[in-house]
């Protein structure tokens, strides 16, 4: 977060303060949403494995990536895959978000 901060001309806590007071979600929490949705739409375009979309997205563990998707999602990240896919074997597609998508 304070990578972020810095990035953004300001201190770790102005950024807490801000997003919290605007958003109602802490900068950490921001950015948790974030990788997982870009671990979703990952795991939906169907080309890579599950340990290839972990260690795209900074995990070093993919382990940990699949409990860290399953905490946000409910879900392990192949089941996520498999239960897209029947989705849209059955017409019933989702749109997906990227990172072009979020401001």
């Amino acid at each position: 977060m304070t990578d972020y901060a810095n990035l953004l001309g300001m201190t770790a806590d102005r950024l807490h303060s801000l997003c919290s007071r605007e958003l109602g979600r802490s900068p950490s929490e921001l950015i948790q949403q974030r990788v997982v949705r870009e671990a979703a739409t990952r795991l939906e375009s169907g080309t890579s494995t599950v340990k290839q979309v972990a260690f795209a997205l900074g995990f070093k563990d993919a382990a940990y990536f699949s409990r860290f998707f399953r905490k946000h999602t409910g879900e392990a990240p192949g089941a996520w895959r498999q239960r897209v896919a029947a989705r849209t074997k059955a017409g019933r597609s989702r749109p997906t978000l990227n990172f072009a998508d979020w401001p």
